[in-house]
């Protein structure tokens, strides 16, 4: 069982006397008056007083509720007790990120009174509030001594039988109820206290035991504190009847020290800030230490020198920088690394920029024996010759083509360094960089070719709607005048659309699909239609569609004529610059034998027959081409082949069979 019971001091200046440790200018006759007049140029004060346990009378008793101390207080300075203003008590740093530390009017000396109740830890012993301009305010710490020597036990001020009995701390932090329990004896014969600062938003009410001997974080502010931060402290102890009766103290020295001026250097990467690329910047970032007293202390720069790909470090701006193509520029100061900086005290706190311009590469294009030079943003570059790219900016280069020749299916490619390409367009990477363009024989197109290409031996051509097939044509003489023949039928799929850009009709046309037809539609004359047979890969087309006509009105009699079908065709599905041949009675092209043995004797006449009722018809024995020569509404002229004979015959074929093309050209 445990019971406190207290006898109050009369003379309060006694309590105070020599064990007091309240120091300041004028401490004769241990009057501690004056104290802490205003000092300059240091940035912490050290105040030390003495908690006083005043005499613990213990009387012993059976069954009795245990009683704990509680406590209340005043301070107490000068003679005989008189109560001198708190503001007496304050201490003043003269300078920059100054510093006040107050202890409330409050008594020095700690009453216990007793009760009967568990300990109430409301009301605080002792306060101590600090002021400060410092901006990165402060760190008040606590140490318990006693007579200079590190302890933190309550320690009897008058000896017993030669010895001082002590009253030991908390092993460990406790909880009010806990500590007020009779039963747990881990807490019997100890004594702890309880911090409590105003400016937190909940009440700690944990009892702690200030065991350590080195300094008791009690309070830390990271900004100035202008209105005062009060921090209270409230002792409790429990003791039991074998305690010896008397006075117990420690000392408690409270230290308030304004916390180190520091600046913090941010390092800013600008325009690289979303570049994976970066690397190497300032580590720690920011870059921070401790500032000198003074105005402002000189500092040196990281010497960490960031990189980034395509671009050049042009240092470290004060401001944010200005970027005009790609290049950073600083209106304020400019730094590098390694260099030194002055920190204002009262600006203690800036941050850097990265400034930063865009590099430039030598880009060396070369080519095959088919490449002539080239050109990149309107200037010439010969072959192997060198240009400077911006880096990142994709450039389209031109490739120019030695006669006879034209891009190949990759036209451009790197061949060492850094970028990109795709198709005849280069993005600068970040280095120099190799082009090699390449080329292949030219194809002559019969869109584009001209007259004087085609010649008595032969030439192939292309045509641009369908590359895929390759054609010989040759020069023929036909009645004293030259045409150019096609030696084998066009190979025009169905579905492909013809413009007057690259083939013979006067407005855009689409080949109707390579559907094969029967017979029970056939006698609809003006409805263009195709076939096309994988067995010898021939195409064959009836009259509206070799002349690129349409079908406006249809009818399933041949008596009845079409609206749109009037007149020879002014059109058809040969490439641009080609036709179809005409009647023998309307031109000269089919008109006597010597086209027809030109074109025997050229072995251009192959025997594909004709295309009729969904099927082939002759095919081996006869040859059949249209002509542009209409008839009337259902028939036109054709030109055929028969054996080893070549004929443009006066007879006129229904416009529904399926007949091969020929194209051809004069001068």
């Amino acid at each position: 069982m445990v019971q406190f019971i207290h006898t109050k001091y009369k003379n309060r200046s006694n309590c105070l006397g020599s064990n007091t440790k309240l120091y300041g200018k004028n401490h004769n006759n241990n009057t501690p008056t004056g104290i802490f007049s205003k000092i300059s140029r240091l940035r912490s004060m050290f105040l030390f007083f003495s908690v006083i346990l005043p005499s613990m009378i213990i009387a012993a008793a059976s069954m009795i509720s245990p009683v704990f101390a509680d406590s209340s207080s005043s301070a107490v300075y000068g003679d005989e007790g008189s109560v001198e203003n708190s503001s007496n008590f304050s201490v003043t740093v003269e300078e920059l990120n100054a510093l006040e530390l107050r202890l409330s009017a409050s008594d020095l000396v700690l009453d216990l009174n007793p009760t009967s109740d568990a300990p109430v830890f409301g009301s605080s012993d002792l306060s101590v509030t600090v002021y400060t301009t410092n901006t990165t305010g402060y760190y008040l710490t606590m140490t318990p001594t006693y007579q200079s020597v590190a302890t933190t036990n309550l320690t009897r001020t008058e000896s017993l039988s030669g010895s001082y009995p002590t009253i030991s701390t908390l092993t460990s932090t406790a909880s009010p109820s806990t500590f007020a329990s009779v039963s747990d004896s881990t807490t019997t014969n100890k004594w702890g206290y309880k911090v409590n600062t105003t400016n937190l938003s909940t009440v700690d009410t944990t009892i702690y035991n200030p065991t350590i001997a080195a300094s008791i974080p009690l309070n830390k502010t990271n900004t100035p504190i202008n209105t005062g931060d009060e921090t209270d402290i409230t002792f409790a102890a429990k003791v039991d009847s074998e305690t010896p009766a008397g006075s117990y103290k420690v000392d408690l020295n409270f230290t308030a020290i304004t916390n180190a001026n520091t600046y913090s250097i941010t390092f800013n990467p600008g325009s690289a800030s979303s570049d994976t690329s970066l690397t190497n910047m300032p580590s720690p970032n920011p870059q921070t230490g401790a500032l000198e007293s003074g105005s402002s202390t000189s500092i040196t720069l990281s010497s960490s020198t960031p990189t980034r790909n395509g671009y050049s470090f042009l240092g470290w701006c004060s401001v944010v920088p200005t970027t005009s193509n790609n290049t950073d520029s600083c209106s304020g100061t400019t730094y590098q690394p390694n260099s030194s900086i002055t920190i204002y005290t009262d600006t203690p706190d800036i941050t850097l920029y990265a400034m930063w311009g865009i590099d430039s590469y030598a880009i060396t294009l070369n080519g095959d024996s088919g490449i002539s030079n080239f050109t990149v943003n309107g200037s010439t570059v010969s072959k192997g010759g060198s240009t400077s790219l911006t880096y990142g900016q994709t450039y389209t280069i031109t490739i120019n083509y030695a006669n006879g020749y034209e891009a190949a299916a990759t036209p451009l490619q790197k061949n060492s360094g850094k970028g990109t390409v795709s198709g005849t367009s280069f993005t600068v990477g970040a280095g120099i960089a190799t082009l090699y363009a390449n080329s292949k024989s030219s194809k002559i197109y019969m869109q584009t070719m001209s007259f004087s290409q085609c010649t008595s031996a032969g030439v192939t051509v292309y045509d641009s709607r369908n590359e895929s097939v390759s054609y010989t044509v040759k020069l023929i003489s036909l009645n004293g005048k030259n045409k150019c023949w096609m030696m084998s039928n066009l190979k025009l799929p169905g579905g492909t659309v013809l413009t007057t850009s690259n083939s013979n009709v006067t407005s855009s046309y689409t080949l109707p699909s390579q559907t094969e037809w029967t017979s029970t539609s056939q006698d609809d004359f003006c409805k263009p239609r195709m076939a096309y047979v994988s067995s010898n890969g021939e195409y064959y087309y009836n009259w509206p569609a070799a002349t690129a006509r349409t079908n406006s009105t249809s009818s399933t009699s041949r008596d009845v004529g079409c609206s749109n079908d009037t007149g020879n065709s002014v059109g058809d599905i040969c490439p641009k610059g080609w036709r179809l041949p005409v009647y023998s009675y309307l031109g000269e092209e089919t008109g006597n034998s010597t086209w027809r043995s030109d074109l025997q004797a050229n072995g251009s006449l192959t025997k594909t027959g004709y295309f009729s009722s969904g099927s082939q018809s002759n095919v081996g024995l006869y040859g059949y081409w249209w002509t542009s020569t209409r008839n009337d509404v259902s028939s036109a002229g054709r030109l055929y082949s028969y054996e080893s004979t070549a004929y443009a015959d006066d007879y006129y074929v229904y416009k529904y069979l399926g007949y091969s093309v020929r194209c051809m050209r004069t001068s």
